[in-house]
């Protein structure tokens, strides 16, 4: 008996025995696991996929907000050491330069790559420096 005949012979006994509707029902049943199988793993990968681009997507908003802040215009103290140098007559640490002033009258500000003596108190800033006038000469 070749293979064709074998199928034949098992198809005609299960048609026979009239077995073929719970068959068909557990291919039926098995097939239907299989679809809910794939259709959970399914929407499990699109949640961790959506997941991911919200948070790579967050990251990159606070990432962009944080170089944003640090671009733009912000003062900050500092008290940096002074550069060694040969002659030391004409070089003043930041210490002794603000021990000149008042005490809370001014302070030095990096702003911008810039270090300057900022006033908190106009009428230091007055009484040590002259106001630049719009009339030169006179």
């Amino acid at each position: 008996m070749n293979d064709a005949e074998k199928n034949q012979q098992l198809l005609s006994d299960i048609l026979k025995e009239g077995s073929f509707e719970p068959f068909n029902s557990n291919v039926r049943d098995q097939a239907v696991r299989v679809f809910e199988r794939r259709h959970r793993i399914a929407r499990a990968r699109a949640i961790v996929i959506i997941s991911a681009l919200a948070l790579v997507s967050t990251t990159f908003f606070f990432t962009s907000l944080q170089r944003h802040a640090t671009k733009s215009e912000q003062a900050t103290v500092l008290h940096k050491a002074v550069p060694q140098a040969k002659d030391r007559r004409f070089l003043i640490s930041d210490e002794e330069l603000l021990a000149y002033f008042p005490p809370d009258s001014c302070s030095l500000v990096t702003a911008n790559g810039k270090t300057i003596l900022v006033f908190w108190d106009d009428e230091v800033r007055k009484k040590l420096f002259r106001e630049p006038s719009s009339k030169r000469g006179s």
